[in-house]
């Protein structure tokens, strides 16, 4: 269990990844849906109210560490994700999105994270379910699996829910 919590924590400060950081990368998102995208997110279209870069706070699930990690996503149009945590700052991941209809996407992005102290440095991937709510903010749930070089893979949960962050 121990493992996990340090595999976790490393990863999730160390690789930074939901927004490339951002889901994601903060500044490479696209901007803001267009007026004739309201009517897709109403009815859910073709995922274009997803377009753009969102805050968002995840948590991991027990027996991780309760950390609250705030981060970048950027959803772009051609299924491409950047993820960056910014709060505790990470490295920059990234990887594919893609809209399954009535509001729900699903991503999944890699990142990779230096060695520190007695950890090796290792990749870890994300992969994320998650909906657009009615209110314009998004949520959902993540699935984490940590790859340190010449060790044990090992795998937490959490959720995440944000909102998108305006141009303006």
């Amino acid at each position: 269990m121990s493992e996990l919590t340090i595999d976790r924590r490393q990863a999730v400060r160390a690789a930074a990844g939901v927004a490339a950081g951002g889901m994601l990368v903060a500044g490479a998102g696209v901007g803001a849906a267009a007026a004739g995208d309201r009517r897709d997110h109403h009815d859910y279209g073709n995922g274009s109210a997803l377009y753009g870069s969102w805050l968002i706070i995840h948590r991991n699930n027990a027996p991780a560490p309760p950390e609250v990690t705030r981060g970048i996503v950027s959803l772009i149009p051609g299924g491409v994700v950047i993820s960056n945590d910014i709060d505790p700052v990470s490295t920059p991941a990234s990887g594919s999105w893609a809209y399954r209809g009535g509001g729900r996407f699903v991503a999944t992005f890699w990142g990779g994270f230096p060695a520190e102290g007695t950890m090796h440095a290792g990749v870890y991937k994300v992969q994320a379910r998650g909906r657009l709510n009615r209110d314009d903010t998004v949520s959902g749930t993540f699935r984490v699996t940590v790859y340190p070089q010449g060790q044990k893979s090992s795998t937490a949960t959490g959720t995440f829910a944000g909102s998108k962050i305006p141009a303006d």
